[in-house]
This record gives structure tokens, C-alpha cells and sequence, in this order.
């Protein structure tokens, strides 16, 4: 499922607009996760994955990593914001 994201932007005359945002798909959201783990707080060893099937994708394209047993892990924005619980 791909979902288009729009910002609510303003033109020079001052009129809103809207802007595309980039989307993510489940790997690309499950590798910000893994990377956010190892990089930013330090893990090592063994990663619980999320499960694809499992996992969400809101409206806004925010994705919602569960593990196959619905455990929440955490979300990962269109921008790369890693969430963990």
C-alpha cells in the first residue's frame, strides 16, 4: 500500500498549497527502525523485527511496527523520525 503525503505549504502570494511528501514503504520504515536501534541507541545483539503483515500504515503515512504478536515496537515518520516504546 503506497500512500501520498501533502504538506499544507504557503506560495508567495499567499495563497496554501499543497506539496507531495515523500512515502515510505515497510522496508524502508523497518530499516529506519534497525538503524535507530544499532546507531542511535546502541544496541547490540539480537533485533526484533516487525512483521509486515502486522504492521500499519496510517493516512499520513506514518508506519506502525507490530511484531507478529501484535507487540507495539514503534513508529517511523515519512521523514525518518524513529519512534521506539
Amino acid at each position: 500500500m503506497m500512500t501520498v503525503i501533502y504538506l499544507k505549504m504557503t506560495n508567495k502570494q499567499g495563497a496554501k498549497t499543497m506539496k507531495p511528501y515523500k512515502t515510505i514503504t515497510f522496508g524502508m520504515a523497518e530499516f529506519a527502525y534497525a538503524r535507530h536501534l544499532r546507531d542511535e541507541l546502541g544496541h547490540t545483539g539480537e533485533i526484533i523485527y516487525p512483521n509486515k503483515d502486522a504492521s500499519k500504515q496510517d493516512r499520513d503515512g506514518v508506519w506502525l511496527l507490530l511484531t507478529i504478536t501484535g507487540e507495539r515496537l514503534g513508529t517511523v515518520s515519512p521523514n525518518g523520525t524513529v519512534r521506539t516504546t
